[in-house]
């Protein structure tokens, strides 16, 4: 087999049969003096929550949850930032029975909130605020609350309460998250439900960049299989503390080494959404990290590049590791190895089916473009031709996986479903690579974002490498246009430095001299970009890809072409 597109790494740990509640309970009598949680506001303001008070205020949140209405089965909307009430109620929820639904503030008018909402259907709750500008937003779809939370008019069909966090004045909507916590004071003690691991406890979302984002339902089973799935990888030990930056609703920001490690958790309560905060936002971790002494940390990708370049200094640097997900790694990330941590895991995963593939990385000269190396316990993979037959190695076809964790499908959602899992468990990544000759995994691009320039089919990922190389461009995107006598052709989306004099005849100049052609086998005229925009900023979704819908409606506004 060592000549197919094929790989298998077996489970060799067991799995966790767990639910939150057994993990939470746990740590709260194993560590209850112990920080759990440790947050940094913007300014540099620290809160921290011991697992013992984690515990006790979780348990809480579920019992005004149950006094409120809230059943098991329940879906509950969260619409909160990294912040310690966003972990009392997701905990909350789940010891209540319920299941979060987390989501992110993408449009003024909520229409994104209220299709994710009624999608769920049986979003019973929501829990807002935190800023005067999410509670316009929600005021766009519920027309605010009684003093008991009852919501009184709404766009999501089965919402019945509405529950504000945050201080700011908003009397249409007088029941917050205090409200909430005095319900549990007076009916304290009653009795929460029995849950099992193989209920539901988290919906996530997939980002979205291509249009509407998908519900992928999580059992208490999927949060506890990250553990024997990845701890093969990552080498944690308990006294290790991450510093994790994400959004927590998004999976790589997720909090699965709390629950699965017992780790201490370091995060902020902002997130830079605009790539022109990186390096301000970069700052801030740089000192959050040094002052909590941390040893491991999450960071995307751009912002490493922000550390590696030696104008932010860090006196806990280098760390044991650094993980980044979320796209396959260039070889300018090879100046991260030594500078910023002693090992640099790059992730390939989705969020249906959490982690996929690993490249550990402990030397600059070990790097290759676009491998995110082997298979996670539990994982085998495949690589398909257009007529479904398996690949030979160094073959490029769509990359397909399938976990000993299964996916459950899209939430209400069967048509997708089918289109990406078949009956054998098998997942359609729609990411397109290859297997290399030693078993590698090397990731070139996305099947819907292949352009089709006169019947040739142009992944944008090598280009977008070539025109980014260039040092004064900060970002770059290259996206179809839509032609009618080409089908498609392509339009580089460049950010460069504000002090730049470079051109558009500066950059097009390196698609040659990078081997494109040679490489891919084409005329210069299709490797060539025909359209192309200087822009500030990047349009991102809240787990900080760039959201390719939102960018193509602006760039066919500047271009305009219709």
């Amino acid at each position: 087999m060592e000549d197919i597109s094929y790989l298998c790494n077996p489970m060799v740990e067991p799995f966790v049969y767990e639910t939150i509640r057994d993990k939470l309970e746990r740590y709260s009598k194993e560590t209850p003096d112990k920080e759990a949680i440790v947050f940094y506001t913007p300014e540099f303001e620290r809160q921290s929550l011991t697992f013992g008070n984690l515990y006790r205020k979780s348990w809480e949140c579920a019992q005004g949850l149950i006094k409120l209405g809230i059943q098991p089965g329940d879906v509950v909307g969260l619409g909160l930032p990294n912040i310690p009430e966003w972990i009392f109620c997701h905990f909350g929820i789940a010891l209540a029975g319920a299941i979060t639904l987390g989501f992110s503030y993408l449009s003024n008018d909520g229409q994104n909130i209220v299709q994710a909402l009624n999608q769920s259907k049986k979003c019973t709750a929501i829990i807002f605020g935190d800023s005067a500008e999410k509670i316009d937003i929600v005021r766009q779809f519920v027309s605010g609350t009684n003093e008991n939370g009852r919501v009184l008019k709404t766009e999501v069909s089965s919402l019945k309460y509405a529950i504000r966090v945050g201080t700011e004045d908003a009397a249409d909507f007088p029941f917050t998250f205090g409200s909430l916590q005095q319900l549990a004071e007076f009916n304290f003690g009653i009795e929460l439900p029995i849950l099992l691991p193989d209920d539901v406890c988290i919906i996530m979302m997939t980002s979205g960049t291509t249009g509407q984002s998908k519900l992928i339902p999580k059992t208490h089973f999927h949060v506890s299989s990250v553990l024997p799935m990845t701890n093969q990888v990552m080498r944690m030990e308990k006294e290790d503390i991450i510093f994790n930056s994400q959004p927590f609703i998004w999976i790589g920001g997720y909090v699965f080494s709390l629950l699965n490690f017992g780790n201490t958790l370091v995060t902020v309560t902002s997130y830079f959404n605009n790539i022109s905060t990186a390096r301000q936002f970069s700052k801030l971790t740089a000192k959050v990290i040094e002052k909590e002494n941390c040893t491991f940390a999450g960071i995307y990708g751009p912002s490493l590049l922000e550390f590696s370049d030696g104008e932010i200094n860090c006196s806990s640097f280098p760390l044991k590791c650094v993980t980044t997900a979320g796209f396959p790694l260039s070889t300018n990330y090879a100046s991260v190895i030594g500078k910023v941590a002693r090992r640099l895991i790059n992730v390939y995963g989705t969020t249906e089916l959490g982690s996929i593939c690993y490249k550990e990385i402990v030397r600059p000269e070990d790097f290759e473009d676009y491998s995110v190396g082997s298979p996670v316990r539990g994982i085998e993979i495949t690589v398909l031709d257009q007529a479904g037959k398996l690949c030979k190695r160094n073959v490029t076809g769509e990359i397909n996986v399938r976990s000993s964790v299964r996916f459950l499908g899209y939430l209400n959602n069967q048509e997708k479903t089918i289109e990406v899992l078949d009956q054998s468990g098998w997942f359609k990544t729609n990411d397109i690579g290859y297997v290399t000759s030693d078993g590698q995994v090397v990731v070139s691009g996305r099947l819907s974002d292949v352009i089709i320039i006169g019947g040739w089919k142009m992944s944008p990922v090598h280009l977008e490498n070539v025109l980014s190389a260039h040092p004064d461009i900060l970002d770059v995107k290259v996206i179809a246009i839509e032609d009618k006598v080409m089908f498609q052709e392509a339009c580089a989306c460049l950010m460069k430095k504000p002090e730049s004099t470079t051109t558009w005849d500066d950059l097009k100049a390196l698609i040659p001299n990078k081997g494109i052609t040679k490489k891919e086998n084409i005329h210069n005229r299709l490797a060539v970009p025909k359209y192309h925009v200087f822009i500030d900023s990047f349009p991102r979704t809240i787990s900080g890809k760039v959201d390719k819908k939102q960018l193509k409606e602006e760039v066919l506004k500047v271009l305009k072409v219709k």
